[in-house]
């Protein structure tokens, strides 16, 4: 169960990682990294507001799942088939949060 609760911790802590350069405008206009989409590669300022826009979004669902990951763990100790739980409560959070900041991220970059 142990190895389950790191997984998901690093799999939050990752994503706040990657979006911290996004939150910085560090991250150029590129082909592989970032938020690109049609709109956000013609221009450089849509570019950068968007991704500034979607990086935090990406570090404020990192840190939902990683507080998702401490919050379910009395899980484990409750329900029968506690791992299997327990993954997939941590699996329905990261479906969520990425499902939300990809929705978000949208909708600011609809209105820009």
């Amino acid at each position: 169960m142990f190895i389950q609760f790191l997984i998901f911790v690093a799999s939050g802590l990752f994503q706040v990682a990657i979006a911290i350069p996004m939150v910085q405008r560090r991250v150029p206009r590129n082909l592989f990294y970032g938020f690109r989409t049609r709109k956000t590669m013609r221009d450089e300022r849509t570019w950068y507001a968007a991704n500034e826009y979607c990086g935090r979004q990406l570090v404020l669902g990192g840190a939902v799942q990683c507080l998702g990951a401490f919050l379910l763990l009395p899980i484990c100790y409750f329900l029968p088939d506690s791992i299997a739980t327990y993954s997939l409560s941590c699996t329905a959070v990261v479906l969520v949060t990425v499902s939300w900041v990809i929705w978000r991220s949208f909708a600011f970059l609809n209105r820009l």
